[in-house]
C-alpha cells in the first residue's frame, strides 16, 4: 500500500528520472575508452522504479520506453522495444525476490537480466544486418553492474527528499 501511495506523491520524479537518463544516454562518456563501458542509463532507472513501485510499471511502458530508446540512438525500431518490454517482464516475474535480496545479489542478478537483453538485442541486430559479435557488445553490463549501486542510492535518496518536500 506504502509504494501505491508513492506512486502519486512521485509521478514528476519519475518522469524528470527518465528525462535525465535519456540525456545520460545521448551523451558520450568524457574519456572515449569508457564509452564500452557506458551503462544503459534507461534501463537501469526502468529497473528501479519497477523494484519501487512495481504496481504502476508494466510491458507496455517497458516497450514505450524502448521504441523512444530506438528513435533516440537512430537504430531500427522496435529492436529495443522488444528487448525492455522483455526485461521489464523478467523483473516483474522477480519482483519479491529482488526486493527482498542485498545489493549485492541484487546487482548480479540485474547485470545477469541485462545481458540477456543484450544478447537478444545481438540476435536481433544479427539476423537483420551484418552485425558480427565482438565481446565488446557486453562490456556495458559491467558499467551497469558498477552504476546499480550508485543509482540506488541517489535514486532513493532523491524519492526521499521529493516526498518529504511535497509533504510539507
Amino acid at each position: 500500500m506504502k509504494n501505491q501511495c508513492c506512486y502519486y506523491r512521485c509521478n514528476g520524479i519519475v518522469w524528470i528520472s527518465f528525462f535525465i537518463a535519456f540525456i545520460l544516454q545521448i551523451f558520450p562518456l568524457w574519456p572515449s575508452q569508457l564509452n564500452l563501458f557506458k551503462p544503459s542509463w534507461i534501463n537501469l532507472i526502468l529497473i528501479y522504479w519497477i523494484i519501487t513501485i512495481p504496481s504502476q510499471f508494466n510491458i507496455g511502458i517497458g516497450f514505450i520506453l524502448g521504441l523512444a530508446m530506438d528513435i533516440l540512438l537512430d537504430i531500427t525500431v522496435g529492436i529495443q522495444g522488444i528487448a525492455m518490454s522483455l526485461l521489464t517482464y523478467l523483473i516483474i516475474l522477480n519482483i519479491h525476490f529482488l526486493q527482498r535480496i542485498s545489493i549485492y545479489y541484487q546487482t548480479l542478478i540485474i547485470m545477469l537480466l541485462l545481458l540477456i537483453t543484450k544478447i537478444i538485442i545481438f540476435l536481433i541486430l544479427y539476423m537483420i544486418s551484418t552485425m558480427r559479435f565482438s565481446s565488446e557488445l557486453f562490456l556495458g553490463i559491467i558499467g551497469d553492474g558498477l552504476f546499480w549501486p550508485v543509482i540506488l542510492y541517489l535514486m532513493n535518496k532523491s524519492l526521499f527528499f521529493y516526498i518529504r518536500r511535497r509533504i510539507n
